[in-house]
């Protein structure tokens, strides 16, 4: 399953998934610039997978778009990501065909 961002803060891995930069805890709002863990990459503040308002979420990265097609489920969505996870599930769609 495709976790968020910030699981397991910056001791580990995130959401699993190799390109997804580290993030200590969940970001609110749009903190442009936000760093919370010494790894390397700002926090994937513009990631469908933090808990940023709507507005800013845009993005998954490669390797958790993989997730995707793969197969694979996506957990704990929070109810105001589900219609951005649906528009961008349309639009990848239209991409591919």
């Amino acid at each position: 399953m495709l976790e968020h961002t910030f699981d397991g803060g910056c001791s580990t891995m995130g959401d699993g998934v190799a390109d997804t930069p580290a993030e200590a805890a969940p970001q609110f709002d749009c903190p442009v610039g936000a760093d919370t863990c010494d790894a390397p990459g700002l926090d994937p503040i513009n990631n469908f997978m933090d808990y940023t308002q709507d507005s800013s979420m845009n993005m998954f990265t490669p390797g958790q778009s993989g997730w995707g097609s793969a197969g694979t489920s996506v957990r704990h969505v929070a109810p105001s990501q589900s219609w951005s996870l649906l528009r961008y599930a349309a639009s990848a769609r239209r991409t591919r065909r």
